[in-house]
């Protein structure tokens, strides 16, 4: 083109920016035939690119140095070598890295919709290989460890799902298809309502005979979370903006996402959050045509088998697709047919899994507690932002709602909207007219989510009731914070579409898209550090219960019964069970069945009458049946202190004192339930030894201690909180007494001259308060332990004639 004719151009330009009053830097920077848009477009794309793919390369090649190091170098680690061959190695690893990622904008650029394969699909696969990826730096390859549970307990929900899904493993196949009788003891319940994600549990069981004893696809499921959290991530952007550029780098948003990763190995099934995504995308592909609404019934049944919030989700998004599309064609029978099909289909599902048991009480509290603050897209959790704090939050609101989108998203939905309304010139009412099926969807989902208690941070701004069907049918969701993750994606949606598209030149709207991708990187580094820590060679609790009883009592015994209902230690008694193949009455669910309630009073009142049934074994979890259940079994039946749980094991064939880490029996554990005055009283010409673990300071009234004062105790127990406090009382001298902040410790032995007295005994004597940070208590008498090991006063009394223990008591703090 003759340079004049560009001139001429350029001045034509300049003057009709300034008749329209618009910005002249508009026009040269964003308008194709400018100067700045007759730059030599290859070669400074091209130099773009290569820059780019450098970059890129160098970060992978330092990112993966530990993997690849070792292999390079035929052994030993990045860290161990000189600089120099550091140098070399990152600098060979970066070449490598940017070859191939220069391969791969090739690929890209040569592919179109008549190669054989497609540019949606290329971009999936890479979505998804950059999910994996993300997957792997951040949590290792440990969790992928199928034989490996032991870390899935560290997190109580993590083990709720695993166990559920043993329980699940283990019993028969029974209807509806994901019923187990064996949890939940005698009624049963769905390991839907352990959030065992039936989607996989269920095909899994099909084969289980193949899979080895210890089995668990918690890791393995993340993975894919991962995998197709960045896929459909590609293709939504992809579809709505028509850039390949964006198709390549939403996944790295997307996979980041707070709202992800919060649930990632903390709310497990809830990680399926690419079934919202899905959704998502059927919905922009029916802009086009009708051809994929087949997939609705699919969508809606693998939500409803991951977690059933999801279906809520992805059935509104579906009547935002059916409205528009009604508006669009005004034919009301096709919509009938297609919603009436994907809700029966549904319904259907629902019925053969078991979310329609009879017995189970759909709705629960917590409607109002679990909700969204009007804040919640700009409040970060705690750690969770490197440039805010969080925001207040009203009182009566769950604290660890994540919905923060990130100052990265942020900033470029702020851009997005000033393209939308400032450069481009387009109106709120094209906007509108063009999605009008999401902005009917998003003020539904917005509604939900704020529940009836409508808050702004720490602020109730309203409320409002509705009849109680409603709200019951409303508690079913109880956490309805989460119905704004379609929207809190939808946000992602537009801002990086918007910003993709702000230049006609690909690598503007790119560089903008990786600077905002590195803020959003660094704000939420500190938590991706921390699950690398934590996941990548995962260290988990191992279980309290290692005594040889509980072996022993698992081929004698099919249940274990626990009464009152509690769920303290509730993991590892269901893991003992489960582990068994034994059925277990009681454990941590989603939803329970009102019936249980009825049917432990029921049992509890058989067991105080003495009617026990074959094959149970009771877990004792109240002061007030233990000494019902000791006076009217304890001397003619297993009851023991195991591991810190009372056990009735009527029938057993062993003796309690068998087992040298069984001490406490019902023939020494304060059967009469004797208050702590009485029971020294009683024992006032014994041997008493005292030891506090964490506190006593409520048990410390004058009535006590005027009691331990008639003993010789003259300071009585500690009125001070958390204070560790040990002693030993004989003859009515104190033996030993001391008060710390730290640990105290008291050791003797049998024979030893012990103010004037000849010790009876081999001591050992160990409290520790909740100030020393240890908490801790240790009665050991001639090498067996009589502590309970539990907050409070732990007392045992020993018999000065022989040196055998006679009694012990646990006397524990009441509230202040």
């Amino acid at each position: 083109m003759p340079i004049t004719t560009l001139m001429d151009k350029n001045s034509y330009l300049i003057l009709s920016k300034l008749r329209s009053n618009r910005s002249i830097l508009y026009g040269f920077v964003f308008q194709p035939g400018t100067i700045t848009g007759m730059m030599k477009r290859i070669n400074s794309d091209e130099a773009i690119r290569i820059t780019v793919s450098l970059l890129l390369g160098g970060l992978l090649a330092w990112l993966l140095k530990d993997i690849w190091a070792p292999w390079i170098l035929a052994g030993g680690s990045f860290s161990q070598r000189s600089l120099y061959v550091k140098i070399l190695l990152v600098g060979i690893s970066t070449v490598f890295f940017s070859l191939a990622i220069r391969g791969i904008i090739r690929i890209n650029d040569s592919i179109n919709d008549q190669s054989i394969v497609k540019p949606r699909n290329l971009l999936a696969i890479l979505g998804g290989c950059t999910g994996a990826l993300i997957f792997y730096l951040v949590y290792g390859t440990g969790t992928l460890d199928t034989g490996r549970v032991d870390w899935l307990f560290n997190l109580g929900d993590n083990a709720q799902h695993y166990l559920g899904w043993v329980f699940y493993r283990n019993d028969p196949w029974m209807f509806p298809i994901g019923f187990s009788c064996s949890l939940g003891y005698p009624t049963g319940t769905c390991m839907c309502f352990t959030d065992s994600i039936p989607l996989i549990a269920i095909p899994l069981k099909l084969i289980s005979f193949l899979l080895p004893a210890t089995f668990q696809y918690f890791g393995w499921w993340t993975l894919l979370n991962f995998v197709l959290q960045g896929a459909f991530a590609a293709l939504i952007l992809y579809e709505v903006s028509r850039r390949r550029l964006a198709a390549l780098i939403a996944p790295l948003f997307f996979c980041l996402a707070d709202i992800f990763l919060f649930r990632v190995f903390r709310y497990t099934p809830l990680s399926g959050q690419w079934i919202v995504l899905f959704a998502i995308y059927l919905y922009f592909l029916n802009k086009k045509d009708g051809q994929n609404n087949h997939l609705w019934p699919l969508v809606h049944g693998m939500a409803v088998l991951i977690q059933g919030y999801f279906f809520v989700m992805t059935f509104v998004i579906f009547c935002g697709t059916l409205l528009e599309r009604y508006l669009k064609d005004r034919k009301i029978l096709p919509i009938l047919k297609e919603f009436a099909i994907s809700l029966g289909s549904t319904a259907i599902l629902m019925w053969l899994v078991g979310f329609f048991t009879a017995s189970v009480d759909m709705s629960d509290e917590g409607l109002g507690y679990f909700k969204a603050n009007l804040n919640a897209f700009f409040n970060p959790l705690s750690g969770w932002s490197r440039f805010f704090s969080p925001l207040p939050l009203a009182e009566g609101t769950y604290p660890l709602n994540v919905n923060y989108l990130g100052l990265g998203i942020i900033l470029l939905f702020l851009l997005g909207l000033v393209s939308w309304f400032f450069w481009k010139k387009k109106s709120l009412r094209q906007m509108l007219v063009g999605n009008i099926g999401l902005f009917i969807i998003i003020p539904v989902l917005v509604i939900f989510a704020l529940s009836n208690v409508v808050t702004f941070n720490d602020r109730i701004l309203f409320s409002y009731t509705l009849p109680e069907p409603l709200l019951r049918l409303w508690g079913v969701f109880r956490g309805t914070e989460r119905m704004l993750w379609p929207v809190f994606y939808l946000v992602f949606i537009f801002a990086i579409s918007q910003t993709v598209n702000i230049s006609r030149r690909n690598w503007v709207g790119g560089l903008i898209l990786l600077a905002a991708f590195g803020v959003q990187l660094t704000e939420v580094m500190p938590q991706l550090q921390r699950f690398h820590t934590e996941f990548a060679e995962p260290q988990g609790k191992q279980t309290t219960l290692k005594s040889d009883f509980w072996s022993d009592a698992a081929s004698q015994f099919n249940s274990v019964v626990i009464l009152p209902l509690s769920l303290q230690n509730w993991d590892r008694l269901t893991q003992y069970a489960a582990e068994n193949h034994m059925r277990i009455n009681y454990s941590y669910y989603a939803r329970y069945s009102p019936s249980i309630g009825p049917a432990a009073a029921k049992k509890e009142k058989e067991l105080k009458n003495g009617d026990t049934l074959t094959g149970e074994m009771y877990i004792i979890k109240s002061p007030e049946l233990l000494h019902s259940v000791c006076q009217k079994y304890g001397r003619d039946a297993f009851l023991a202190y195991v591991n810190q749980e009372w056990v009735l094991a009527p029938g057993f064939s062993r003796n309690p004192m068998d087992y040298p880490d069984i001490s406490i029996t019902g023939t020494n554990s304060n059967c009469l339930a004797l208050p702590l005055d009485d029971f020294i009283t009683k024992y006032q010409d014994k041997i008493l030894v005292l030891s506090v673990m964490k506190d006593v300071s409520t048990l410390a009234n004058e009535a006590v201690n005027a009691t331990f004062r008639n003993l010789g105790l003259e300071i009585g127990l500690p009125s001070r909180a958390g204070m560790s406090f040990a002693a030993v009382l004989f003859r009515h001298k104190v033996q030993f007494v001391k008060t710390s902040e730290q640990k105290v410790e008291f050791s003797a032995q049998k024979g030893n001259s012990l103010s004037d007295s000849t010790w009876p005994i081999d001591l050992h004597l160990v409290s520790a308060g909740e100030i020393s940070g240890e908490e801790q208590a240790v009665i050991e008498i001639n090498h067996r332990d009589y502590s309970y090991h539990q907050n409070g006063l732990n007392l045992v009394v020993v018999d000065p004639a022989t040196g055998s223990v006679i009694d012990t008591a646990l006397f524990s703090p009441t509230e202040p």
